[in-house]
C-alpha cells in the first residue's frame, strides 16, 4: 500500500544507522583469547597426532622407534581430552556467569 506521501508501508525497513556491533567487554575479549588457544591447541594436537603416525609408519619395526610412536600418539589422544574437558569447562563457566549473552558455548536463555 502507498501513503499519501508515496512511501510503501508494511515493508520492511533496513536501519543502517544503529546496526548493533558486539559489545567490546573483558568477557569478549577473553572468550576470543580463548578461541585462539583451543583453536592452537587443536592444531598442535592434531600435528603430534599425525607425527606420532608418520614414525610410527616409518619406524622399520625398531622397537624403540615403536614406542615412542605409540607413546606420541597416545599422548596426543590424552592431549585432546585435557582440551576437550578444558573448553568443557570454559564453556559451562561462561553460561553460568553469562547465560544468553556470548561465549564459547551458550548454554542456556
Amino acid at each position: 500500500m502507498n501513503n499519501q506521501l508515496g512511501e510503501i508501508t508494511g515493508a520492511p525497513q533496513l536501519d543502517l544507522i544503529n546496526v548493533d556491533a558486539p559489545e567490546e567487554t573483558l568477557g569478549n575479549f577473553i572468550t576470543w583469547i580463548l578461541d585462539i588457544a583451543f583453536g592452537v591447541g587443536i592444531l598442535i594436537v592434531l600435528a603430534m597426532l599425525i607425527w606420532g603416525a608418520y614414525q610410527f609408519m616409518t619406524s622399520g619395526g625398531n622397537k624403540q622407534k615403536l614406542s615412542d610412536a605409540r607413546n606420541r600418539m597416545i599422548w596426543s589422544v590424552v592431549g585432546l581430552i585435557v582440551l576437550a574437558a578444558s573448553w568443557a569447562i570454559t564453556s559451562a563457566i561462561a553460561g553460568i556467569l553469562n547465560p544468553g549473552g556470548a561465549g564459547i558455548l551458550q548454554l542456556g536463555n
